[in-house]
């Protein structure tokens, strides 16, 4: 029987060639097993991190992640696609990313419930992947913006808009006790405590209550005024 999960390790990341026909519940118990063999190989590496031989959902990645943060002390600072020039791109990926993490280093403290600041440290917006991941997109998207000589980031004025209608409209989602009760709810379907089905039916429903809410608030004039704002910074 071939091995499904193969682990390739390059100077500043790693490669994980997953078999495509093994179901994924199985498949995330050969993950664990195959990282918490190697953890002394790895030790508390920062990483960057790439998969081979199947094809995953962005839920299945986050399950794998998570799965190999529970089993090792890597720490995965992002993912990326796969590249025939591979050990270039870790390199730049980390040169790129290690130094943007600190605006959002210490995010799980303002959580009170113990049971979500212990699950948000372990794999949400208190863990470098994560920090490194939401980043470097909002730099992709052009809400941020980067100085690529001096490693600083900004805000773009769209990021500062779209700061201000998630704050006046959908303030929860602000919330990283929020963030934390969704990691949970990830961390309980990869466990099998949890269906994937009863999960996305919880955020469907989280999801469709915010959006009737934003449609019945009137604050659009309010917004104006943030909006005029701080586009006096942008000129």
């Amino acid at each position: 029987m071939k091995n499904p999960v193969i682990i390739k390790s390059f100077p500043n990341g790693i490669s994980i060639w997953l078999d495509d026909e093994m179901p994924f519940s199985q498949l995330i118990q050969e993950v664990a097993f195959k990282f918490k063999e190697s953890a002394h190989f790895f030790k508390d590496a920062s990483m960057v991190l790439s998969f081979e031989g199947r094809e995953l959902s962005d839920f299945e990645e986050r399950q794998i992640v998570n799965t190999i943060s529970a089993n090792s002390s890597l720490n995965i600072v992002c993912i990326i696609g796969k590249n025939e020039d591979t050990n270039k791109n870790y390199i730049k990926a980390l040169q790129k990313l290690s130094l943007h993490q600190q605006a959002m280093e210490n995010a799980g403290q303002l959580i009170e419930d113990e049971d979500l600041r212990a699950q948000i440290k372990g794999s949400g917006i208190g863990t470098s992947a994560t920090r490194a991941e939401i980043l470097s997109k909002l730099v992709k998207i052009k809400y941020l913006k980067l100085n690529k000589k001096t490693q600083v980031i900004t805000p773009e004025l769209i990021g500062e808009m779209v700061y201000d209608v998630v704050n006046s409209s959908i303030r929860s989602l602000l919330n990283p006790e929020l963030t934390a009760s969704w990691e949970l709810g990830l961390a309980l379907v990869a466990e099998g405590k949890i269906t994937e089905e009863e999960y996305m039916k919880k955020l469907d429903d989280f999801i469709i209550r915010r959006v009737e809410g934003v449609k019945n608030i009137n604050n659009s004039y309010g917004l104006r005024q943030c909006f005029d704002a701080a586009a006096a910074y942008y000129k």
